[in-house]
């Protein structure tokens, strides 16, 4: 009878396995077919013709792997790959808490071995067949555990000369069902196995939203392009120098760092020579981390996004994207130690170790990227402390400050912050910007040492010329700055504090950019005589922006800074807001002869509304833009008159011919006559012409006279979009802001007419209007 029952236990033993097997199978081919798995592409060939390094995923592909988590997870009963602490193996009842041990284990591994794979697991008891679900138990004495091959069923006895020969034999990695050729990875994914994979593929998504890839970004991520069933020989024994980790970060475009909830990537060794190597080679670098269901992203630089939500602005983007990263796991990023790190096999951590310092110079410069990083990060948020300003006075590579006024302030005066290895400042104003704070950062300015651009912004700011002429003492310790960028729009400084910061920046001969912003100040002539002194000091500058609108200064100041131009024959892009100033015709004059002397211009934009500008001013401006033979791009606004046309010649012809009758002229017999210089008193021509696209401008015929039926007024203001596919426009900029701040000035007056130019198809076209 003990022998009966005894049979029967182990009958039923027996189909409750064969079940558990049965019940595996179905739910592995359920999850290749949601993961669009190609078994073809490892089943087919004996040896695997992908080098490991570049066996990658798409976005696409991850997104599947997230469905199929979301869809199996639970109804396959996915289990921990440990037993808790009671030696039972837990069923994982949230998709949100699988990890990637646990999708290796359960999907994985078992999927991309078409006969199985072996995993440790000594939680599972063999049967007294040797049989445990789902597998054969197979005991390895040497490292006291207890391995089991979960096997795929039994496939059919391979027959010779056919694709499936290597049946038995062959294994690969999910990146090599996914895709059976090699490509080329454009980012390596560091990251803990411990962080949930939906958070992970959430990290991934915001990384292609935020750099705006032209085509679909590739990744390199360990789990799927390792052979799990081969880890020791895709490692090779020949140390971390030699194995995919090092050989993908060296094809790799740049980086990107997974940062889990509780920053553990920063203790795990592998993570840290990743890291070690990625500060060595010098790759593009972000992180992105996830909370709740949404994906943020960390760099050095203004991101693609950023540049596509406003292209005056991206800084001021980037600071507001960048804002919504978790501020808890930078402070954490503080304390970096990668040389403390920990990894599951301690002979790996020995190895790792003796490779960095022996061969790739140490953990240091690895630390001190990370921690600058979430020290620059932090002061975004407006968070700095003792600790962040260490980091940053200890930095060993350049970096950026983006954030308040009032943050370096505090960072300067409470904790030292100094900025001797910052290469580019950009503060933005907030209610508590003061003098006290421009004296601040002036005297953190002379702390600098490798500064090339400096961007403040006291838009609206209770400052004065004391805090003016901070700045500018602290100018004249930033040598090296190539850009400059001042906005005082709308404060109490006056031409002492101008004086101040002209003095300040002369001295920064290597100026390329500059933004001047004095608009609504109560600046006169004398301010404006030594922004005109300054500006042709700096000879290498390429672009120019000035915003003097509403201010006092008279035609004698505006024609010292106008005449300043002529020095800068390096200049291509120009921005002039007079508006509401008296530039008069003299100043309209003194602007074309400048613009004259600089043969790379290839971007106006002039503002003139009540500015006093005449006929003869227009005609002297419109004949100097003829000289320019280089312009791309074109805009001015003027009180009145429109015209269309598609050269900028044509523009500044037809600009040259918008003029009203001159008393002086009347009993001239050569303008006698003229019906363009004597229109009917309230038929002011106007004329506007839509003309083919330019020749090349080294060969451009004489000026069409013939004019086209004139277009309707709402077609000026919001013309068509160009037919053509291969249509680009140059970028306009961005006075949205400058033109709101003008009608504010001028208590709401609109704005002025514009004449506008753009380049577009495949020959050079420029198509203009004068509104």
């Amino acid at each position: 009878a003990d022998l009966g029952l005894t049979i029967q236990g182990k009958t039923r033993q027996a189909v409750a396995m064969t079940e558990e097997i049965s019940r595996m199978e179905r739910q592995l081919k359920e999850a290749v077919s949601l993961l669009g798995l190609h078994e073809e592409y490892i089943t087919r060939r004996k040896y695997s013709s992908i080098p490991t390094e570049s066996r990658t995923v798409t976005i696409h592909d991850l997104l599947s792997i997230a469905r199929c988590i979301e869809a199996c997870c639970v109804a396959h009963k996915w289990v921990d790959t440990r037993p808790n602490s009671e030696g039972a193996v837990e069923i994982i009842r949230d998709p949100e808490a699988l990890n990637l041990y646990h999708l290796v284990y359960n999907v994985v591994a078992p999927v991309s071995a078409p006969l199985g794979h072996e995993v440790v697991d000594p939680s599972l008891e063999p049967g007294s067949d040797g049989q445990v679900p789902g597998g054969v138990a197979i005991c390895d004495d040497d490292k006291g555990t207890r391995r089991f091959r979960y096997l795929r069923g039994a496939p059919p006895a391979p027959t010779p000369g056919t694709p499936d020969q290597f049946l038995r034999t062959f294994s690969g990695s999910l990146a090599e069902m996914l895709s059976e050729a090699a490509n080329a990875q454009e980012w390596f994914v560091s990251h803990w196995w411990g962080e949930p994979v939906l958070a992970f593929v959430r990290c991934l998504e915001a990384h292609k939203r935020d750099f705006q890839p032209a085509e679909g970004s590739r990744y390199w991520i360990c789990a799927y392009a390792n052979n799990q069933s081969r880890i020791a020989d895709e490692l090779g024994d020949q140390g971390p120098l030699s194995s995919p980790f090092f050989k993908a970060l060296e094809l790799a475009v740049g980086a990107v760092l997974v940062v889990d909830a509780d920053s553990i990537v920063t203790t795990r060794m592998w993570c840290g020579f990743e890291n070690v190597v990625i500060a060595q080679k010098q790759k593009r670098f972000a992180m992105a981390t996830a909370r709740g269901k949404t994906g943020h992203v960390l760099a050095l630089d203004p991101l693609p996004i950023d540049f596509a939500k406003d292209p005056e602005r991206p800084a001021e983007m980037q600071a507001e994207r960048q804002g919504k990263f978790p501020a808890q796991r930078l402070l954490q990023f503080l304390e970096t130690k990668l040389q403390d790190a920990e990894a599951s096999c301690q002979s790996d951590k020995i190895m790792i170790e003796n490779v960095v310092e022996q061969d790739l110079g140490g953990f240091d410069a690895a630390n001190s990227s990370l921690r600058v990083i979430a020290a620059t990060n932090l002061f975004a948020l407006g968070q700095v402390g003792a600790e962040s300003a260490a980091v940053l006075n200890e930095a060993k590579q350049p970096f950026r400050l983006l954030g308040s006024a009032v943050t370096l302030q505090d960072g300067w005066s409470k904790h030292g912050l100094q900025l001797g290895m910052c290469s580019s400042v950009s503060l933005q104003s907030d209610d508590k910007l003061d003098d006290a704070t421009l004296e601040a950062i002036g005297q953190s300015l002379s702390t600098s040492r490798d500064l090339s651009s400096l961007s403040l912004d006291c838009d609206r700011a209770n400052v004065t010329d004391a805090g003016a002429q901070a700045i500018g003492e602290g100018l004249g310790h930033c040598l090296g700055l190539t850009s400059l960028s001042l906005i005082f729009l709308l404060t109490k400084v006056g031409d002492i504090g101008v004086q101040a910061v002209c003095r300040g920046f002369q001295k920064c001969v290597n100026l390329e950019t500059i933004l001047l912003d004095f608009a609504g100040t109560t600046i006169s002539n004398v301010a404006a005589e030594d922004i005109g002194v300054a500006i042709a000091n700096c000879t290498h500058l390429t672009s120019i922006r000035l915003d003097l609108l509403h201010t006092k200064i008279l035609e004698p100041g505006l024609r010292a800074v106008v005449g300043s131009f002529e020095h800068c024959s390096k200049l291509t892009s120009l921005k002039l807001l007079l508006s509401e100033t008296q530039v008069g015709d003299s100043g309209a004059k003194a602007l074309g002869a400048s613009l004259k002397s600089c043969i790379h211009l290839c971007s106006v934009f002039v503002a003139l509304e009540g500015t006093g500008v005449g006929v003869q001013g227009k005609v002297d401006l419109g004949g100097s833009l003829q000289s320019c033979r280089n312009l791309t791009h074109l805009e001015l606004i003027l009180d009145d008159g429109h015209i269309q046309a598609s050269s900028v010649d044509e523009v500044a012809q037809a600009l040259s011919q918008l003029v009203e009758p001159l008393p002086m002229f009347e009993d001239d017999p050569e303008f006698a006559g003229n019906s363009t210089l004597d229109p009917a008193p309230d038929t002011v021509a106007h004329p506007q012409t839509e003309i083919l696209p330019a020749p090349p401008t080294d060969s451009l015929p004489a000026p069409k006279t013939e004019s086209l039926p004139t277009p309707p007024v709402e077609s000026i203001a919001n013309p068509p979009a160009d037919a053509s596919p291969n249509k680009q426009e140059i970028e306009q900029p961005n006075t949205a802001g400058h033109h709101a701040a003008a009608d504010e000035l001028r208590g709401g007056e609109p704005s002025g007419s514009h004449l506008r130019a753009e380049v577009g198809g495949s020959a050079p076209k420029k198509c203009c209007s004068l509104m």
